[in-house]
């Protein structure tokens, strides 16, 4: 059986107030989520197992430009590092290249800054692409990492360094870019299912391959939302062939 936690939902939408817009003329002013925002808010993070663990741990996000995707992402990946209740926190933000993880890991970055506690919390390492949490401490005291979240590219030896990691939530930005799906596999896996509120989710405004990975996720999606949940995730490297 399935139910709605109320609670969870306002959690998220209560964390949404510390986090501000960065860029045209909404910059320095706090995120307004959108009633699509809103709806799917609702639906991820308020839908739950009897055994305290979210149903919806995947996520398919198909928008045009200029919708406020990057943004809405930035938000939730913001949230789920400081505020999800999972301990040690990993969060990654992965793409075809670091300048398109960006896009998104940076509008993070300058929401922790601009936000006194969110900022006291962490420490940004812009060149890394990196944001790592710790815990409140004293003077004197070591300084220990308990989370982190970062931009990551499917290229080169990076590409392979996502094989073995326990991600709390995975944001795969653009895709419909991505044609390395040993890498879409790979983070798949490691959203893991030891964790009871890990997400991962998809994210793209194109595509016209219907024999690339993102077709499979678009029409596994579609599957799902017919409500066949027994679907099974699509299998990147088979689909290939």
């Amino acid at each position: 059986m399935v139910h709605h936690n109320q609670e969870a939902v306002d959690r998220v939408l209560r964390f949404s107030t510390h986090c501000t817009m960065s860029k045209g003329k909404y910059a320095n002013q706090p995120i307004r989520l959108m009633p699509w925002q809103l709806d799917h808010i609702s639906k991820l993070f308020g839908t739950y197992n009897d055994d305290g663990s979210r149903l919806y741990r995947t996520a398919f996000l198909g928008l045009p430009r200029g919708q406020g995707k990057s943004t809405y992402a930035a938000v939730l990946a913001t949230y789920m590092l400081f505020a999800d209740a999972e301990n040690c926190p990993e969060i990654v933000i992965a793409s075809s290249s670091i300048k398109q993880s960006a896009c998104i890991y940076d509008e993070v970055e300058r929401m922790v800054l601009a936000d006194p506690k969110l900022k006291a919390r962490c420490k940004p390492v812009p060149s890394l692409k990196s944001i790592r949490l710790h815990r409140p401490v004293k003077k004197g005291e070591l300084v220990r990492t308990m989370g982190s979240l970062r931009a990551i590219t499917c290229q080169g030896v990076a590409a392979k360094q996502v094989h073995g990691l326990d991600l709390s939530g995975c944001f795969v930005d653009e895709v419909h870019l991505i044609d390395n799906k040993d890498y879409l596999d790979a983070l798949r896996y490691s959203c893991s299912k030891n964790r009871k509120h890990s997400v991962l989710m998809w994210l793209t405004t194109a595509g016209q391959s219907k024999v690339s990975p993102c077709w499979s996720i678009w029409n596994w999606s579609k599957q799902v939302a017919g409500q066949d949940r027994r679907a099974d995730p699509p299998k990147h490297d088979l689909r290939s062939q």
